[in-house]
């Protein structure tokens, strides 16, 4: 994993740990939180997990992940989403990235810029340094599959429309923040 400016050596050694270098190739690693779109695609709510997301080839399953790495306690990987062929990854927001699941869109908060933009070009190239075929996802939550969202089945802002409703960031010192947030 190259130097991150948000991560601890303390905290690179739990993402290690949680995934064994012997089966897995950690691509790159930085603080995020993860939120779901769900049940209204419009209204994102924090799924209450954080952590280091991790962007990691796993060998064994012929497959890239994005996994989610437990820092304050000792759970280590609490949360995991497969990147099946196919798969796409927006950029959203220069710190919130988003993609379909299973069920509902799923959404990331990093806690850096400068890392969002770097875990989105890592992602973005995977299909270069993939090895082997990728195959079906299977996320944190495993139920049915419904169809992918497509970008041609969102419509486009209409004048005058948009309303700021909420905010999701971090600061140094406090830590990740957010304003008119369902905290559920």
């Amino acid at each position: 994993m190259p130097a991150q400016t948000t991560l601890t050596a303390d905290d690179k050694s739990r993402i290690k740990n949680a995934i064994p270098q012997s089966a897995n190739k950690i691509a790159y690693a930085c603080l995020g939180r993860i939120y779901y779109a769900y049940p209204d695609p419009n209204d994102w709510s924090y799924a209450g997990l954080q952590g280091a997301v991790a962007f990691v080839r796993d060998n064994t399953r012929n497959s890239f992940y994005l996994r989610l790495v437990d820092l304050s306690g000792t759970r280590g990987v609490i949360w995991e989403h497969e990147l099946w062929d196919g798969f796409e990854y927006n950029q959203d927001r220069p710190f919130f990235h988003s993609f379909a699941g299973d069920e509902c869109m799923i959404g990331v908060v990093f806690a850096d810029e400068g890392e969002a933009k770097t875990f989105y070009k890592k992602v973005s190239k995977r299909k270069a340094d993939s090895g082997g075929k990728a195959t079906k996802a299977s996320g944190g939550k495993k139920k049915g599959t419904k169809g992918k969202i497509d970008k041609s089945m969102i419509s486009g802002p209409k004048a005058g429309s948009f309303k700021h409703v909420s905010h999701m960031g971090y600061d140094s010192e406090r830590g990740f923040t957010s304003s008119g947030v369902d905290p559920s």
